[in-house]
């Protein structure tokens, strides 16, 4: 199992993960066959992120298991920050993959100066929200009726972020929140 940086051409790869993470779980932004983009678009959206964010990648052979993306704005009042998305397949999870892309995400985000981490999560994702509770992040604020899932059923949604301090070296801090 590596744990890498995204490359172009991985985006055949990358976007069947993406679909069968679609087929998976009801966890992810995207339905089941909603992804319409073919590989050509795939490339598209690695070249966007690289701009001024990343994608980590789990590979094992010639399979990808589970990506962590980091998607920052080169924006001046939101720079300093990066929105994240992770997925990992089920076959895959509980294995390690999910703390071992956090800490490859963890890593660039130092080196890009970046002091805060964010991402949102279901309220009833329990397995997502144990992995975000060791990694440091902390619930800052939930939205009611966030998500819709299949057409039916509405979800809520927690805001969930970490923050960087420099003191004689760097240290990752948690908020003053608690769950």
């Amino acid at each position: 199992m590596i744990i890498r940086a995204i490359k172009e051409s991985d985006a055949n790869t990358f976007l069947t993960l993406s679909r069968k993470l679609d087929e998976e779980t009801s966890f992810m932004l995207y339905e089941p066959g909603e992804r319409t983009m073919g590989v050509q678009d795939q490339v598209k959206m690695i070249r966007t992120v690289q701009k001024s964010g990343m994608i980590f990648v789990c590979e094992e052979g010639d399979e990808l298991l589970g990506y962590i993306l980091v998607d920052r704005k080169r924006l001046s009042r939101i720079n300093h920050k990066a929105y994240i998305v992770i997925g990992i397949l089920q076959a895959h999870r509980g294995k390690g993959i999910g703390a071992k892309l956090f800490e490859m995400a963890e890593r660039w985000a130092v080196e890009e100066d970046i002091h805060r981490l964010e991402l949102t999560v279901m309220t009833h994702n329990e397995v997502a929200i144990a992995l975000y509770k060791k990694q440091g992040f902390q619930i800052e604020a939930q939205a009611n009726i966030h998500w819709l899932l299949t057409g039916t059923m509405w979800t809520n949604t927690r805001w969930q972020s970490y923050s960087k301090i420099k003191r004689g070296g760097l240290k990752w801090r948690l908020s003053k929140q608690r769950y």
